[in-house]
């Protein structure tokens, strides 16, 4: 998949924005470097950010390709476009490659795009969690969940999560019994808040830790890819709480990079943003807040997947 690790942009994108720079010779896999097995230094840094930057492009172009082609078939006007993103990059921001084992709004504040005959274009502001995708789609396709035949139980549409509705956030005009766990936590607050978290990642931890193996690296208990984490962050502030590293709040108007850690007993802000995580804790069972058993071993999950399924992981970059 473009954009995914290991980066091999068309020829056309590389030279243009990383020219001179061969695929082959630059890190391409994150756990070598999270491990500690392999250092990247500023110039291969710039080279690989080059290569992202490629493939960023290409996709751009081939969206460009498919809009074009809608638009001289006589379909744009009526087509409705979202274009997203689950995740994005880390390229040695926070000592981290790729887009594992942290939260930062590298990672998070991710594009979003909604193209709707009944929508002018604008630019928005506000906060949006991606399973908002779910209910603007819905909404825009006029779609009743119930009486589509998936398997098992839809989830019923909520205005108050479509970009399309007036409604949109305003969680308190809904019914108690109905709010999920994050529209409860910032119906019990004074600002609003989205909200994200992190498990261990099995496949991913797995090979880290082989990675690490390999270079004769143990691992402490306390290595970031062993923590869960989760988080509330507002326009201004963000709270992070984990289970084997240090909590994180960040005054993101004013340090937008995430350099300089703040206590919430030192920033309104940040207080309010950790109370937030707090009622959305509760609201999901309780707080990672006590370290996890090991997690369920790699080998077993491997052996688990079919050959489909590996194939697709070695597209997405997780196997080799």
């Amino acid at each position: 998949m473009d954009a995914h690790l290991p980066y091999y942009p068309p020829e056309t994108y590389r030279e243009r924005f990383a020219p001179g720079v061969d695929p082959d010779e630059v890190c391409q896999n994150s756990k070598e470097y999270n491990s500690g097995a392999r250092w990247i230094d500023d110039e291969e840094w710039d080279a690989i950010r080059g290569l992202y930057d490629a493939e960023i492009a290409h996709m751009d172009a081939e969206l460009g390709r498919l809009f074009e082609w809608l638009r001289e078939t006589g379909q744009w006007s009526e087509t409705t476009v979202v274009v997203c993103a689950d995740h994005g990059e880390l390229h040695g921001e926070h000592s981290l490659y790729g887009h594992e084992f942290a939260l930062y709004d590298e990672l998070i504040n991710v594009p979003l795009l909604i193209k709707h005959p009944e929508i002018e274009g604008d630019r928005r502001d506000d906060l949006v969690e991606l399973l908002d995708c779910y209910h603007t789609v819905l909404d825009a396709l006029s779609v009743d969940p119930n009486a589509v035949k998936i398997a098992g139980d839809a989830l019923d549409r909520d205005p108050t999560r479509s970009l399309l509705s007036e409604s949109y956030r305003e969680f308190d005009d809904a019914g108690s019994a109905d709010l999920d766990p994050g529209q409860r936590a910032v119906v019990g607050g004074e600002r609003d808040h989205a909200f994200v978290e992190y498990a261990q990642p099995v496949i991913e931890l797995h090979h880290l830790e082989q990675k690490a193996s390999e270079a004769g690296i143990e691992l402490p208990d306390d290595h970031r890819a062993y923590a869960r984490l989760r988080a509330a962050r507002s326009l201004d502030a963000k709270y992070v709480r984990a289970d084997r590293i240090p909590e994180e709040g960040y005054r993101l108007d004013e340090d937008p990079d995430e350099s300089s850690p703040i206590d919430a007993a030192d920033d309104d802000l940040v207080a309010d943003a950790e109370r937030s995580l707090s009622r959305f804790e509760a609201a999901v069972g309780g707080a990672w807040d006590d370290p996890t058993d090991a997690p369920s071993d790699g080998e077993d999950v491997l052996a688990e997947a079919d050959e489909g399924t590996r194939d697709r992981l070695r597209e997405l970059g997780y196997l080799e």
